[in-house]
C-alpha cells in the first residue's frame, strides 16, 4: 500500500524546507513523464555548472548525446506517450525540467508554494542518497491548473500541471494512487486546465 501523501516519506522529507507558518498540503515522489523532452545541455550546465564536462571533448559529446535524444528520444516518446511538454525552455515548465536533473524527485505542495525536492548527490553528478534538497519551487500561485487523467497517454499516476504562462508539464506520480491527492492539493481537477 503507498504511502499517505500528506504524512509518508516524502511528507517526512518535506518537513525541514518548510517556512515557519507554511502548512504541508501533499508530498509524494514523481519523475517527469515519458515524452517530456531532455532540455539543452548548456542549459542544465548553467543551473549546475558542477555537471559541466570537463573538457572540450565532453562538451562535444554532451551536444551530440543531446542532438541524439532530440532526433531520437523525443521522437519514440512522443510517438508512443503524447506531449510530455508545452512551453519554451525559458518558461516556468522548462525551468522546472531544466532543474530536475535526476528526472524524480519529490513534489511537495504547501499552502504558498510548489516545491521540487531532488537526492543532493543527484545534483552532483553522483549516486543519488536519501537525502533530499529543494532543486526548484515556485509560488503556488503559478499553477493555474491541474488534469489528473490527461487522455491519451497510458501513466496511471500522471497529471499535467498548468502554469499561469501558459506551459505545462506531464509528471508521473511514483504511486497512482497519490495522482488525485496530488491534484487537489495543486489545485486542479478532472479536465481543467
Amino acid at each position: 500500500m503507498a504511502d499517505d501523501p500528506r504524512t509518508g516519506k516524502a511528507a517526512a522529507r518535506a518537513l525541514p524546507f518548510l517556512e515557519q507558518g507554511e502548512q504541508l498540503r501533499c508530498a509524494a515522489e514523481f519523475h517527469v513523464a515519458p515524452g517530456v523532452p531532455e532540455p539543452p545541455f548548456w542549459m542544465v550546465r548553467e543551473v549546475y555548472p558542477q555537471l559541466a564536462p570537463a573538457t572540450k571533448a565532453g562538451t562535444v559529446m554532451a551536444a551530440g548525446g543531446y542532438a541524439q535524444d532530440v532526433l531520437v528520444g523525443n521522437v519514440i516518446g512522443r510517438g508512443l506517450h503524447g506531449r510530455g511538454m508545452a512551453g519554451g525552455w525559458r518558461s516556468t515548465a522548462g525551468r522546472l525540467r531544466i532543474h530536475v536533473v535526476a528526472n524524480a524527485g519529490d513534489l511537495v505542495v504547501t499552502d504558498r508554494r510548489v516545491l521540487v525536492l531532488q537526492p543532493r548527490l543527484a545534483l552532483k553528478g553522483l549516486k543519488p542518497t536519501d537525502e533530499m534538497v529543494p532543486c526548484w519551487e515556485t509560488e503556488r500561485a503559478e499553477i493555474t491548473g491541474v488534469r489528473p487523467r490527461p487522455k491519451g497517454v497510458l501513466q496511471r499516476g500522471r497529471l499535467d500541471v498548468h502554469f499561469r504562462d501558459g506551459s505545462w508539464i506531464g509528471l508521473v506520480m511514483r504511486s497512482p494512487a497519490h495522482r488525485e491527492p496530488m491534484a487537489a492539493a495543486l489545485g486542479g481537477g478532472e479536465g481543467e486546465a
